[in-house]
């Protein structure tokens, strides 16, 4: 019975459309780990290299699970990004290496 109703067939074309336009959009999404030692901060920021980005590159930074706490008690925060590199600051030097992911679109 739905085949025979027009607007199941059109949401349902629509829905095939966005889904592959999504899987596209996904091949185009690189991740890196950066890894931030605790004696790398001056004045509590610090500039990474990390390729592929750009200053207009979307990008997503999240701290990996096991220093989200770590990352969070520092008050660590993605600042700016430029030509292959992302700055980070923090509230507090944090007193152990940081790793952050890095997903850039």
């Amino acid at each position: 019975m739905t085949s025979q109703v027009p607007s199941y067939t059109l949401f349902k074309t629509k829905i095939n459309e966005l889904s592959a336009n999504i899987a596209t959009k996904q091949m185009g999404l690189s991740s890196v780990a950066v890894t931030i030692s605790s004696t790398s901060w001056t004045d509590n920021s610090v500039t990474k290299s990390v390729t592929g980005v750009t200053s207009t590159s979307l990008i997503w930074v999240a701290p990996d699970p096991d220093y989200s706490d770590a990352y969070g008690d520092a008050g660590i925060k993605a600042t700016a990004q430029g030509a292959g590199t992302i700055t980070f600051t923090c509230d507090t030097t944090p007193t152990e290496s940081i790793v952050v992911n890095v997903v850039i679109g």
